[in-house]
């Protein structure tokens, strides 16, 4: 029987569900779903598996420990007494990322140093040497969470972020996620047994993981490497084993069509396209949204408009104005999903939403909205959906534990328990108090932080009756990466051998760690806030980024066309 552990997947708020469905369908047991967080647990082919194919984590966590810790001291000390050999030699470079809701420990880069110091000494009395701290590139990438006095420490098995596909080599201003675009489109239902258009497809991130969906390819395919290829406990044959099965992927007999208002977008949007290969799939034109021809097989539309940062209010309504019009005099019959920061530019559109979601895109809080488009009146079209059985036909869904409103529950380690225990005593007794409702709120908000990033095994529940307010998220901007393409459709594995080792040869040494000793987190106002106003209320109440695969000129000098090789092998070789 293979050994299983508890893994915490990271996402973006709102997109909690889609990535439990996700880890589901991929075997994954003891779902539990969380603020931003899906816990569950795996064994190690799971933990590969899950990093080269969710499309919405942004990384993956196995946690380690969990521990109370009252100053930094008690820190200091129950980290020293984690085996470290276990993990790293002396030889080896490590680095640490901390994320700290805290007033005892009021600073997360404090909280690295002595982590780090912990383990440097505990080297240092074993063995008279000890391991270095590298800001880029490190063998180890270690995770630290403390949420008032409970820590957790955990290894990072994503390294970079998810988000960070690597067919990236252009981008517009404001490009959306490719982890939100993935989340939209899984929303919508989106499975590749239709058209779709994105008639605002900027630098083409909806249209390209729209396609990655329709044929089923693993979003982790691009990437040069993951942080838990670097393990001492790596399984080099189980991940290219994993890495180079095809055996899922399926054929895509429709058409994605992408259109933008700019021209240099539509050019961006083209390298990204060729980039991931997928030029086949994907129709780009520059045209605005009241010239754009419809395809008239297209019935669904996922886009992801201006939101008004850079454009006059004025310009901005008759801007969603125009999808308003667009959509009812040329895609009758058709879904759309619209997502906007602004419920008043929505309203602009002329058409009541059939559905809203909540998500966060960045900082910004944003509905996501579901339109369908009819022709006559909604009485009538409602009648005609009853008839033929589809009106509020719901489809199947898996229930997932989830940290429901009021009720939060958290799996956390025996040594966790007392302290889980008096957060949860403390969180009834300000319930029964007459307490501001706003402070209600915001101690269920930082609860739930808490909550998100712990893991392990004795079942604690923290009660809190109220409701609770949404914080802003924070975001991860993409980043411009270097123009290179890489064709996930190459001809043979001795070709994918040699882009492999060209990819650690020139890109070996280039990746910034954000997560790096030396760096803290970063948290908003709001959430500080809400952190010091539980933290008065009840005493003991991510991240990665930059990088891609480099094979640019070694695969363009190979690769004469753009185009899917039927029968050949779908991957690059991992050496």
């Amino acid at each position: 029987m293979k050994e299983t552990f508890p893994i915490m997947g990271k996402t973006y708020k709102g997109l909690e569900e889609v990535l439990a469905k996700e880890l589901q369908d991929m075997g994954a047991q003891d779902i539990e779903v969380g603020n931003r967080a899906v816990s569950f647990k795996g064994d190690k082919s799971l933990l590969y598996k899950v990093n080269l194919c969710a499309r919405t984590a942004t990384r993956f966590l196995v946690p380690l420990v969990t521990f109370e810790a009252r100053d930094a001291d008690e820190l200091y000390a129950k980290a020293k007494a984690i085996d470290w050999s276990e993990y790293l030699s002396a030889d080896n470079t490590f680095s640490i990322d901390s994320t700290v809701y805290s007033e005892t420990f009021t600073h997360s880069k404090f909280v690295a140093y002595r982590v780090k110091d912990a383990i440097a000494d505990q080297f240092m009395e074993k063995e008279d040497k000890r391991p270095s701290v590298s800001l880029t590139n490190a063998d180890l990438m270690i995770n630290v969470h403390v949420s008032e006095t409970v820590c957790t420490i955990s290894l990072d098995s994503t390294g970079e972020s998810l988000h960070k596909r690597g067919y990236r080599v252009g981008q517009t201003e404001a490009p959306i996620s490719e982890v939100l675009a993935a989340g939209m489109l899984l929303q919508a239902g989106w499975d590749g047994s239709t058209d779709l258009i994105d008639p605002m497809c900027g630098s083409g991130t909806i249209v390209i993981e729209a396609a990655l969906i329709a044929l089923n390819i693993p979003p982790g395919i691009f990437r040069k490497e993951f942080a838990f290829e670097k393990w001492r406990d790596f399984d080099k044959e189980l991940f290219d084993e994993l890495y180079n099965d095809d055996s899922f992927e399926r054929e895509f007999n429709h058409k994605i069509y992408g259109s933008d208002i700019s021209v240099p977008a539509i050019r961006i949007a083209e390298q990204n396209v060729k980039s991931a290969g997928l030029t086949k799939y994907i129709e780009l034109n520059a045209v605005s949204i009241q010239d754009i021809e419809m395809p008239e097989t297209a019935k669904l539309m996922v886009t992801n408009p201006p939101y008004g940062e850079r454009l006059k209010p004025e310009k901005i309504q008759d801007l969603y104005g125009d999808i308003g019009r667009m959509l009812k005099q040329k895609f009758t019959g058709g879904t759309a999903w619209v997502i906007s920061s602004e419920e008043t530019y929505l309203s602009c559109i002329g058409m009541k939403p059939s559905q809203k979601i909540h998500l966060m895109n960045g900082e910004m809080d944003c509905l996501y909205c579901k339109y369908e488009v009819f022709a006559g009146k909604r009485e009538d079209f409602v009648k005609e959906k009853i008839r033929n059985g589809e009106y509020h036909k719901e489809e199947e869904k898996p229930e997932f534990k989830r940290t429901e409103r009021g009720h939060f529950s958290l799996m956390i380690s025996r040594e966790s328990a007392m302290v889980m225990a008096s957060v949860a005593s403390t969180a009834d007794a300000v319930s029964t108090a007459t307490v501001h409702k706003t402070e209600t709120m915001a101690k269920i908000e930082a609860i739930e932080e808490m909550i998100g990033g712990t893991t392990g095994g004795t079942m604690v529940s923290v009660h809190a009756e109220a409701e609770k307010n949404s914080l802003a998220t924070s975001g991860i901007s993409a980043r411009t990466l270097s123009s290179a393409g890489i064709e996930s459709r190459l001809a043979s594995s001795e070709i994918r051998r040699n882009l492999r080792e060209a990819s650690k040869r020139t890109d070996g040494k280039t990746v910034t760690e954000k997560n790096a000793v030396t760096e803290g987190s970063s948290e908003t106002t709001t959430e500080r806030a809400s952190r010091l106003v539980v933290a008065k209320a009840s005493r003991s109440a991510e991240r990665a980024l930059s990088g891609r695969r480099a094979a640019a000129t070694t695969s363009r000098s190979v690769m004469k066309e753009d185009v899917r090789i039927p029968g050949a092998t779908k991957k690059i070789n991992r050496i």
